[in-house]
């Protein structure tokens, strides 16, 4: 028994750790990743890719685009090659997407251009075969072919029969949509640094209830409440932190992976602990394998089929230069493009789940709250509840901006009301630990040593945020000594 308590202690917490180094990885790979302001979905509006893979992949958003060199893209246009990469798929997008980072680095002097030159007028690139090209004291830029659809009115045919008796026919005027193909060089921009500073924040923040969590399930593996809390709490911060900047990691599985795993995970964990806590529910204990399995089951199997299609788009995605090569690669493009309307299908029909598992766990708090007896742990659940109540507002808005085909919910317009529903939870379990015990965590540390958790905390976060905004501003090109420093003077008892 104490041998396998160990394992989980340190099963956990090595989880834990990793958790934390996942959001580290994640905000640096973010903060320093050339974005286009480009933004398309996992299928066009027409739903399946087409047969031929001649209409490359939607455009749905250019937001905060700079000024393009030639034709600038817009919502509507089909995406057809960026930066030298052909866009069959979502997936050929997302490995474009990413190969900028190494692509900005690895310039050479045949792509560099004379300050003031335009890259859509430069004769010698209209024959090149270069796809990235800087402008010296200017953007670096990325080729962009894309297909546009321009609707033209012309008379062309008749009506075959006269729409009444006694009526001549009468010529029918069609909308004949000519296509043809634009080519644009999309200058490079940092990310959003809005986005970046709400993730750092929140990272802050549920790094500290992570850590809280951890040291207490350290000194106390034996508490199942108090594990599920940690894993809650980890699943969160994954979840958070990857959901934010999905379309940014999406060309990056080591990152893409586990965000996919703990979102689809988190709902189930979520309820799971609410069941247990304050005290497990005597139905559960009695049932315990049958009701976990009717917990986990669709999430778990969710995650599995996830990952599948996650491992073979990847797989399936080549880039081919030998005629063998093009003809694997349109290939492994088809089966992609019937791969990812499934994955699709199955986000969009996960969403309801995922909202059920939530109001479950408001339900299990609730029969906790108004059917429990008074004590430190009905005010602990007065405060938590209190918190879930208000989140279904930030959430459900979340929601229903999905269901409404926003496109700018999807790209970083949902942070803002997750980011509130996390906050309200976060200040709930604050509330509890300081107040009314929550977990008994005060049994392990004691207020002076949460004071110096949180300040060591803290200031390891500061350092991190330091570190990443350095890395941020050399990327954009900027310099670090020379800026103004923030000094900041704090009294030690």
């Amino acid at each position: 028994m104490a041998s396998s308590l160990n394992l989980h202690r340190i099963g956990w917490s090595i989880l834990a750790g990793l958790s934390v180094v996942y959001s580290v990885a994640t905000l640096a790979y973010v903060a320093t990743a050339p974005d286009l302001r480009l933004r398309s979905l996992l299928t066009n509006n027409t739903g399946l890719s087409d047969p031929e893979l001649s209409d490359g992949i939607e455009i749905r958003s250019v937001d905060g685009m700079g000024p393009c060199h030639g034709s600038s893209p817009a919502p509507g246009d089909r995406l057809i090659s960026l930066a030298g990469v052909r866009t069959h798929t979502f997936v050929d997008l997302c490995r474009a997407m990413a190969s900028l980072r190494t692509r900005e680095r690895e310039i050479t002097r045949d792509a560099l251009l004379a300050p003031g030159t335009n890259a859509s007028e430069d004769r010698m690139l209209r024959d090149s075969t270069l796809s990235v090209v800087k402008v010296q004291q200017g953007p670096v830029l990325a080729k962009a072919v894309f297909i546009r659809a321009e609707p033209r009115m012309a008379l062309s045919g008749w009506t075959l029969a006269p729409p009444f008796p006694g009526t001549l026919p009468t010529p029918l005027p069609l909308f004949s949509p000519v296509e043809s193909v634009h080519v644009g060089w999309i200058p490079f921009e940092p990310q959003p640094m809005t986005s970046l500073t709400v993730s750092m924040v929140w990272f802050v923040l549920q790094l500290i209830v992570l850590v809280v969590a951890g040291i207490a399930y350290w000194h106390r593996p034996y508490d199942r409440p108090l594990r599920l809390f940690l894993i809650t709490a980890l699943m969160a911060l994954v979840a958070f932190i990857g959901g934010s900047h999905w379309w940014v990691i999406a060309g990056n599985l080591w990152l893409l992976i586990p965000f996919a795993v703990a979102a689809l995970l988190l709902p189930a964990v979520l309820l799971h602990f609410f069941l247990v806590y304050p005290l497990p529910r005597r139905w559960l204990t009695r049932h315990a394998g049958l009701v976990l399995a009717g917990i986990y089951a669709i999430p778990v199997l969710a995650a599995v089929s996830t990952l599948g299609v996650i491992l073979a788009g990847s797989w399936l995605t080549t880039t081919g230069t030998t005629p063998l090569g093009q003809v694997l690669e349109r290939f492994g493009s088809q089966r992609v493009g019937e791969l990812l309307p499934w994955l699709q299908w199955g986000v969009t029909s996960y969403l309801p789940v995922a909202a059920g598992y939530f109001l479950l766990s408001l339900g299990s708090l609730g029969q906790v709250y108004f059917g429990g007896r008074r004590g430190s742990e009905h005010d602990q659940v007065r405060w938590i509840l209190a918190a879930a109540s208000l989140a279904t507002v930030p959430l459900g808005y979340a929601w229903l901006k999905v269901y409404q085909q926003g496109v700018e919910i999807v790209f970083g317009g949902a942070q803002a009301p997750l980011f509130a529903a996390s906050l309200l939870f976060t200040a709930a379990y604050a509330i509890g630990i300081v107040r009314y015990r929550l977990m008994l965590i005060d049994q392990v540390l004691n207020r002076g040593l949460l004071y110096y958790v949180i300040s060591f905390t803290v200031t390891v976060v500061f350092s991190l945020i330091v570190a990443v905004g350095a890395t941020t501003l050399l990327g954009q090109g900027g310099e670090v000594f020379g800026q103004p420093v923030l000094v900041f003077r704090l009294p030690v008892r």
